[in-house]
């Protein structure tokens, strides 16, 4: 029998009676204990049990973030059991494709979800729904008493399924040890201490939501839930229970920061994170203006990774424009080329990462599984450069780069340059068919003060609603960048579709419609 940490000893194990009579979790007017998360911890371990299940099995859960998330979780890591995390925001026949795929016994619904989980067949299984009947039932239980068999670090303790970008989604499987590797990043990272208090807005079913929250715990720190739906609701739980961590879900840290109430209900706030390499300079300082007593931490991580893999101060990100930072200190990290041959400095090439919270495998796909982890190292996808310092520059997902012409496009490149003019808010650069260059590179863009409005009243022509046009930020551009790397193609929105805390470029390149779309001409140079 290992000795190794389990994902559930980071709350449950060896807890003192001080830090057993901490609160833990705040919901609404609920509030949580580590001694009564300890205990829940033990019923669910008890209700997967009496279900039938047993090591390596799966238990899918279907609900909102909320302490019996957590508790169902920390139950199936003392356990064995595997948890599925499905995303709420999935249409019936990809929850349906999941619970099949990973062959599910068990389904966990939260009622808010309950058409949904109907029309994916979740029903057709065992399923415990999150219901008032079912927690005056689950305080009845019994816990499972302490010395019950511990399985071991190594064995499988997450299922999430990526995006599909490439084909089916696939399950990515991450150990108890992963897990446990992951917080320990997360606590060195961010900094945390059981003074913090974290809003657990981001959702569960994403690795970074679920896993900041978890940290949190393992520090003794507090989660406090609620609906965070708009910024004036978030900005009001951040004042009510003092969060000190300022994660912003939507948005993101700067328009939370541009939002009236920063000014008055930001006070409790020590940390501010966001996407690393995606602000500018100038977005910087204006975060440091508006809430100064609030360092800033970009991150950069992905399921594969376990969670975050490289953090960025406001410092860097300043000095280093488009830095993601530098490894946390449970990484090594190297730039390959397509033969993975280590690359120098200013080279352009895959991101490869080690560590032990790096996934095991994608569930039943082992060429999937060989490929993304050969040699020892995780494949991230990602083109990246690094520099003398060890600092690494994203330039781009593989199946992003656009080639135009025969020449790469990295359209984080792109990105940050339009970024950096006064009327746009945000943006996404995309390959679209071309019948000049085969591919064309593409902007669709939101701009300040308002999305799509076509000159003629149409959504998507060349005028955004800020009075920015595609011909002003193609002089913009061309003034930045190598003529071949300018989007030929425009396009303005209201907002960008979003997978988790990532633009959904898929979806993009779907909806590209050249009716709804500028395509500029050609220049001489």
């Amino acid at each position: 029998m290992s000795a190794g940490l389990l994902a559930a000893d980071l709350v449950t194990a060896g807890a003192s009676p001080r830090l057993a009579r901490r609160v833990a979790l705040t919901a609404d007017r609920r509030q949580v204990t580590y001694g009564q998360l300890a205990d829940d911890a033990r019923r669910w371990q008890r209700l997967l049990h009496e279900a039938g299940l047993r090591g390596g099995d799966r238990v899918a859960i279907l609900a909102g973030n909320g302490p019996e998330y957590l508790g169902l979780l920390y139950g199936a890591s003392l356990c064995g059991v595997v948890v599925v995390l499905l995303n709420t925001r999935l249409d019936a026949p990809s929850v349906r494709y999941q619970l099949e795929d990973s062959g599910t016994r068990l389904v966990v619904v939260d009622p808010g979800c309950h058409q949904l989980a109907a029309d994916a067949g979740a029903f057709g299984l065992p399923t415990v729904v999150l219901d008032d009947g079912h927690r005056r039932r689950f305080t009845t239980l019994e816990p499972a008493p302490v010395g019950a068999p511990r399985p071991d670090p190594g064995d499988p303790f997450i299922q999430l399924y990526t995006s599909g970008t490439t084909g089916r989604p696939k399950g990515c499987v991450l150990s108890q040890r992963a897990w446990v590797a992951s917080a320990t990043n997360l606590v060195t990272g961010l900094g945390l201490t059981e003074a913090d208090t974290h809003f657990g807005a981001g959702p569960f079913f994403h690795v970074a939501g679920l896993g900041t929250a978890m940290s949190v715990l393992s520090v003794g720190g507090r989660v406090v839930f609620g609906s965070g739906r708009s910024l004036d609701e978030t900005w009001e739980l951040v004042a009510r229970h003092g969060v000190t961590i300022g994660t912003f879900v939507g948005g993101g840290v700067v328009q939370a920061a541009r939002h009236p109430m920063s000014a008055t209900h930001a006070h409790s706030l020590r940390l501010l994170t966001g996407q690393a390499g995606k602000h500018t300079p100038a977005e910087h300082r204006e975060l440091y203006e508006r809430i100064p007593h609030a360092d800033y931490v970009g991150i950069y991580g992905s399921t594969e990774a376990g969670n975050f893999a490289t953090t960025s101060s406001r410092a860097e990100e300043i000095a280093r424009p488009g830095t993601v930072g530098r490894p946390l200190i449970g990484f090594r990290a190297a730039v390959v080329d397509p033969g993975d041959h280590p690359l120098g400095p200013g080279a352009a090439g895959e991101l490869v990462l080690r560590g032990a919270s790096v996934m095991s495998q994608y569930w039943g796909m082992s060429e999937a599984t060989e490929q993304t982890l050969r040699g020892g190292w995780l494949h991230t996808g990602d083109v990246m450069r690094a520099d003398e310092d060890g600092y690494l520059y994203m330039l781009d997902r593989l199946k992003d780069m656009v080639k135009t012409g025969g020449e790469n496009v990295y359209s984080v490149e792109v990105e940050q340059v339009l970024r950096q003019h006064p009327r746009v808010r945000d943006c996404a650069v995309i390959g679209v068919p071309d019948e000049r260059w085969g591919e064309g590179v593409k902007a669709v863009v939101v701009a300040d003060g308002g999305g799509a409005a076509a000159e003629g009243g149409g959504t998507g022509a060349g005028t955004g609603r800020g009075g920015i046009g595609a011909e002003s930020l193609d002089a913009w551009c061309l003034e930045r960048l190598a003529p071949y790397k300018r989007p030929r193609w425009y396009e303005f929105v209201d907002a960008l579709p979003a997978n988790g805390p990532k633009v959904d470029k898929k979806r993009l390149r779907a909806l590209h419609d050249p009716r709804r779309s500028v395509r500029l001409p050609e220049r001489t140079r």
